[in-house]
């Protein structure tokens, strides 16, 4: 599947630059993202748990309509409203989270490449 991702047929433009994407590029900066990898898993594993409350939503609200709502369970409503919002709440919290540390990511990213081409620069003969 990855290799099918960075297949040659599959490329589309750059929204942004408007650039083909560049697998040699992409593969290059894959180092930098090693020392970060068990935090950017994390922001995987949070994107799917956001992902999956997302997609439960609208079975709730369906159940919420045919069980509490047409007959007038109001005991019934209160608990799904509760657990609606407390999913929501969930949601908010999972994507809060994993935009605070993608952030952290990739700013650990950008610092080590920022750190090699330090280190690259310093070690470069003066003419």
């Amino acid at each position: 599947m990855f290799k099918r991702f960075l297949a040659k047929e599959n490329q589309e433009l750059d929204e942004i630059s408007g650039k083909k994407f560049q697998q040699k590029i992409f593969l290059r900066l894959l180092p930098y993202l090693k020392p970060s990898l068990p935090l950017f898993l994390f922001c995987i594993l949070l994107v799917l748990g956001s992902t999956a409350v997302a997609l439960f939503t609208p079975r709730l609200l369906g159940y919420l309509v045919d069980k509490a709502l047409v007959p007038r369970n109001q005991s019934l409503l209160y608990q799904l409203v509760l657990l609606y919002l407390g999913l929501e709440i969930l949601r908010l919290g999972f994507n809060i989270t994993h935009s605070y540390y993608l952030q952290k990511v990739g700013q650990s990213v950008m610092q080590y490449i920022r750190s090699d081409i330090y280190e690259r620069l310093i070690r470069m003969p003066i003419p």
